[in-house]
């Protein structure tokens, strides 16, 4: 054959070559078959997370020359038949990939991928790393924005008390003491949802030690009914002790601050001054604080008159009833004056 003839045969089968080692590379007349692997069609991502781009393609012929990724809304991704895609933009986007092999032929997929749109939480207080004392009142005040003009819920929560609050402000005074993480989430009306968080310290408590004395008004009157069984001193609703008549008892390890203090059982016939009372209890020390009873005398019988009857005996006599109890140390000590003596108890 001459080479007018060969340039002739070329130019009316270009799909017919030969190689140089004899191997017929005629290429097939079917399109390349090109599959999307990664990721799932109609799949979701949040924004700014990568997202992870793979396809495979079939061609016997092994004569792919490039591979094209693009997005219907940030146009051309890469061109490799695995990329990783960051900041695509919010809303929904069509994945498609193209192949092209030596000879021309083509192959492509697509998938729809939606990329979401997160809230954006901020904390404004407390401040990261910022250290409070057991007790204090603490800030906790944040937002989030919904870029999908919608709204965000929120949810404050601490590594070591748990959920916290709902609200964009408030206070807490209850913190445990030791290292917190404090987590803002936010979710969206769309189910998305992101979060931030920072670190404080609560201090240790510190504590201090409460005396309560108890003590008569007069303790030199003796004609006065006394409370024998004592007192029962009541802290914070919640912590009960005995206390003696005229004597003392200590609360150790109370939490500095303002404690709740009552001494309750007192007698009916007894009085007490400010029986329910605030105290301040200091750090590192002992505080006191004095309940001071006032009683009187009680008696089973009222009575009613104390008619002197001369004659028989020089010993005056009285008349007496018995009545409702009353309390009344005159009467008490008009009846000993005129040396008189009834039975019955005296309380």
């Amino acid at each position: 054959m001459s080479r007018r003839s060969n340039l002739l045969f070329l130019a009316l089968f270009p799909a017919a070559v030969v190689a140089c080692d004899g191997e017929d590379t005629t290429a097939p007349e079917s399109s390349l078959q090109v599959a999307i692997t990664l990721p799932a069609d109609s799949a979701r991502v949040e924004e700014g997370e990568d997202c992870i781009l793979a396809a495979t393609v079939t061609d016997p012929a092994r004569l792919i020359d490039s591979l094209v990724w693009t997005s219907s809304r940030d146009g051309r991704l890469g061109e490799s038949t695995s990329i990783v895609v960051r900041d695509l933009s919010p809303d929904w986007h069509e994945i498609s990939v193209v192949a092209f092999d030596a000879v021309g032929r083509s192959g492509g997929a697509a998938i729809a991928l939606r990329v979401e749109t997160l809230p954006d939480p901020t904390i404004t207080a407390p401040l990261d790393g910022q250290v409070f004392e057991f007790a204090d009142a603490i800030l906790f005040a944040g937002g989030a924005t919904d870029r999908d003009g919608g709204e965000a819920i929120l949810a404050w929560s601490s590594s070591i008390d748990g959920p916290l609050g709902t609200a964009a402000l408030f206070f807490r005074d209850d913190l445990s003491p030791g290292p917190h993480t404090i987590w803002l989430s936010a979710l969206d009306d769309d189910g998305q949802a992101d979060s931030v968080s920072l670190a404080i310290t609560v201090n240790e408590p510190r504590t201090g030690d409460l005396q309560v004395i108890t003590t008569l008004k007069d303790s030199t009157d003796t004609s006065a009914d006394l409370d024998p069984d004592g007192y029962l001193v009541v802290v914070d609703d919640t912590l009960a002790r005995p206390a003696p008549i005229n004597g003392w008892v200590v609360f150790a390890g109370l939490v500095a601050g303002e404690h709740r203090v009552e001494l309750r059982d007192v007698a009916d016939n007894c009085e007490v001054e400010e029986s329910d009372r605030l105290i301040y209890v200091a750090a590192g020390g002992l505080t006191q604080t004095v309940f001071e009873v006032n009683c009187s005398t009680t008696f089973p019988v009222a009575i009613q008159n104390i008619v002197d009857e001369p004659g028989i005996s020089s010993r005056p006599r009285s008349r007496w009833y018995f009545g409702e109890g009353f309390s009344d140390k005159r009467a008490f000590r008009a009846v000993e004056s005129r040396n008189l003596s009834f039975s019955g108890s005296m309380r």
